[in-house]
């Protein structure tokens, strides 16, 4: 499970088990005793749902011939926001490859590429991969070959290491 899930998932949890404790609390000491709880549980909701528009989701899908399917990307019942459906190979006009900065210190050190497919007008940039950069490096423009469309960069490409 990726960690923007487990975050998500982390959230979800927390908000049930506030609404759990204040239930508890409600029955053992009073409603005023109670009341930090569900406080709380809204301030959790209001902070997922602030977050749930920035994610990027996990969508699963294929790479066809002539078409790219993406399955909607959720959590549990919770649809995530992020591109599903099936769209032409003629609706993307590059693949796209960001390398980005390294992780967090004790991460290793690594550097990371996500690899796009970027679309175009009306039609979505779609995240086929997120890998070490090395990776990427090989990965890009294999994808590029494959589905017949010119190769982008951003960011430094790695060095051979």
């Amino acid at each position: 499970m990726a960690l923007p899930r487990k975050i998500l998932s982390a959230m979800v949890i927390g908000g049930a088990s506030m609404v759990l404790f204040a239930g508890v609390m409600f029955i053992k000491s009073g409603p005023l005793a109670a009341t930090p709880f569900p406080l709380a549980a809204f301030f959790l909701a209001w902070v997922a749902r602030k977050y749930m528009t920035t994610f990027a989701g996990l969508a699963k899908g294929t790479i066809n011939r002539d078409a790219v399917v993406i399955e909607p990307s959720a959590l549990g019942p919770l649809r995530l926001p992020g591109p599903a459906g099936t769209y032409r190979l003629g609706d993307f006009r590059a693949v796209r490859v960001i390398y980005s900065g390294p992780v967090l210190p004790g991460g290793g050190g690594y550097f990371f590429a996500n690899l796009y497919l970027i679309g175009r007008e009306g039609t979505p940039d779609v995240c086929v991969a997120s890998e070490r950069d090395t990776i990427a490096k090989e990965l890009a423009p294999e994808i590029a070959a494959a589905v017949g469309l010119p190769l982008e960069q951003e960011g430094l490409a790695p060095f051979d290491h």
